[in-house]
């Protein structure tokens, strides 16, 4: 079917095309020589009549394809408008929006119905859709022979339909149609992580899923050559702790995942990754991982304390207890100080000083009675100095304030203990090791 036949739209069609879809400001050029010279933007509705040259699409984004031909080897000669218009319809089994002609050559046009970004928000990061636009315009560059310099690039600076001589159409075209028809993979973007929970209720197992986690990155590249040993031990990895294991055991099920793609793996190398697995969960508490972990799992481990749940209440229960300690010996400076210089504490005053509320000092003064505590221990430092041959020196009763301070403490927090509950959700994950282990028998 020849592109003649197609009935051509006016001139006052191809503006409204071309307002649609330019910026409301870009650049304009009546000549070449204005290219390096004028750098400013216009706008593009009073220039868009007289422009011989205009900006097209953005650092960002893309709605019109242009390529430029100034080569014709299928013709040995510059053909016609109508038969340049004819050759990329016989050539590409679609028709251009718009066809113009230059002094040498000419320039062809394509709109999207629905522009892409070429960026991230970042402005740097290119999309998948910006590489697929890229690949496309290089596969038809090569099978129109267009000049590849002026035409396989997402913006840049071409010739305007309406100051030339042109044949317009008025089509528009669907980017994915158009990767189709050149069978131009897209690659779906990978979708932003977070932190959740996944499906498992019974042992309140969590998974981080950001872009670190290999686990996630595995499973979302997908079965391949290449990839399948990390796939097949993500998703069994992933399986144990959604306990899809408790069904059947955890080879089978990665057996199962294994033989439903192309070129799957040997049942022995299977069995090599099941085992690699189960290899994680008894190490996940040793000492060498401790080490690895910081202070407060290192007390976790001097105090026996390893299921998920028990280590959760403790991790709370102890920065709790580390930010009333930081606190509580924030006051008790202050109030050394202010006592030393001759001056009489108040909430206010205090809590101005350590940048807290008035509510949290009263709070702390009403449990443990701070001026009394100061005052007392003051009291019985000058008795022991007059008491002393030593000469009288200024005596400094901080450290014995904070011992005095401490032993409270020890008294006021009692020891760690772990409810019923808690220790019933370790148990549910000790039955999930053990279920994958030695699975359950029909």
């Amino acid at each position: 079917m020849s592109a003649t036949l197609f009935q051509p739209q006016d001139t006052v069609s191809l503006k409204e095309t071309l307002l649609k879809n330019l910026p409301a400001h870009t650049k304009a050029f009546s000549s070449k020589d204005e290219f390096s010279t004028i750098h400013d933007y216009q706008p593009t509705e009073q220039i868009i009549d007289t422009a011989r040259f205009i900006r097209y699409n953005t650092k960002k984004f893309t709605n019109f394809l242009i390529f430029d031909i100034d080569a014709f080897p299928s013709f040995d000669f510059k053909p016609s408008l109508t038969a340049m218009h004819d050759h990329f319809y016989n050539l590409t089994g679609f028709e251009p929006s718009w066809t113009l002609e230059t002094e040498k050559g000419f320039h062809i046009g394509l709109v999207l119905n629905k522009g892409i970004f070429n960026t991230w928000k970042d402005g740097k990061t290119p999309t998948a859709q910006y590489h697929a636009l890229i690949n496309l315009k290089k596969s038809i560059s090569s099978l129109i022979d267009a000049d590849h310099n002026a035409s396989n690039r997402s913006y840049g600076i071409w010739r305007n339909p309406l100051t030339h001589k042109h044949i317009f159409t008025g089509k528009v075209y669907n980017f994915e149609e158009l990767l189709e028809e050149f069978d131009i993979p897209l690659q779906k973007p990978k979708p932003k992580l977070r932190t959740g929970q996944l499906i498992s209720n019974q042992a309140n197992l969590t998974m981080r899923k950001d872009g670190d986690n290999k686990i996630l990155a595995a499973l979302e590249k997908g079965f391949y050559v290449g990839n399948r040993n990390n796939y097949l031990f993500a998703y069994g990895y992933k399986k144990l702790f959604e306990n899809k294991s408790l069904e059947a055991s955890l080879e089978q099920l990665i057996l199962a995942e294994n033989n439903r793609y192309n070129d799957p793996l040997t049942n022995k190398e299977v069995s090599d990754i099941t085992s690699s697995i189960l290899k994680l969960l008894p190490t996940m508490y040793s000492s060498n991982t401790m080490k690895r972990r910081g202070k407060l799992s290192n007390l976790m481990w001097k105090l026996n304390i390893h299921g998920t749940s028990q280590r959760r209440a403790f991790a709370g229960w102890h920065t709790a207890k580390e930010r009333h300690n930081k606190t509580l010996e924030k006051i008790t400076k202050t109030l050394l100080d202010t006592f030393e210089k001759g001056k009489t504490p108040t909430p206010s005053y205090i809590a101005k000083e350590i940048g807290t509320s008035e509510k949290t000092v009263k709070r702390y003064n009403r449990k443990y009675n701070l001026k009394a505590l100061v005052f007392s221990l003051w009291h019985q430092k000058i008795l022991k100095r007059a008491n002393s041959e030593k000469p009288p020196h200024k005596i400094d009763i901080r450290p014995f304030v904070q011992t005095e301070v401490m032993a409270k403490l020890k008294r006021v927090f009692s020891s760690f203990s772990v409810s019923e509950q808690i220790k019933l959700l370790d148990m549910e994950r000790k039955k999930l090791y053990l279920a994958s282990l030695y699975p359950l028998s029909a």
